[in-house]
């Protein structure tokens, strides 16, 4: 049998419908890892569900440990996908990474009030 898809997501704090993505992926079979700041509110939640956790304190967009730690992760983790979630996260993942296998998905989220617009769609009608 193949072994299933590994990805390693960054984080520094996860929302609700983050949290809720993650849990159903791990339950589709795909092997999920996560690295979070330090006491993130989610974390109990996540472990709870078999999801191994590195904690790991993002300093700026340029941080040094992040950036050694973040690749140590990787080469030990091995994940076929490295999954970012912010500015911060992102930079230093791209330096981690750079040479490692490894694909890089960065997910920034929507841009502005999606309530805002349903509305002013809906009055347009």
């Amino acid at each position: 049998m193949d072994q299933p898809i590994k990805v390693l997501h960054v984080f520094q704090e996860m929302d609700l419908g983050e949290r809720h993505q993650l849990l159903r992926t791990k339950a589709r079979g795909i092997d999920l890892v996560v690295i979070c700041k330090t006491g993130a509110s989610f974390l109990d939640e996540i472990q709870a569900a078999g999801i191994p956790v590195h904690q790991l304190d993002m300093h700026k967009r340029r941080d040094p440990a992040a950036i050694a730690r973040i690749r140590q992760l990787v080469e030990t983790e091995q994940p076929d996908i490295v999954h970012v979630y912010t500015k911060t996260a992102l930079s230093n993942t791209i330096r981690a990474i750079d040479d490692l296998p490894p694909k890089l998905v960065a997910y920034r989220g929507i841009v502005g009030n999606p309530q805002r617009h349903l509305k002013r769609i809906q009055c347009k009608r």
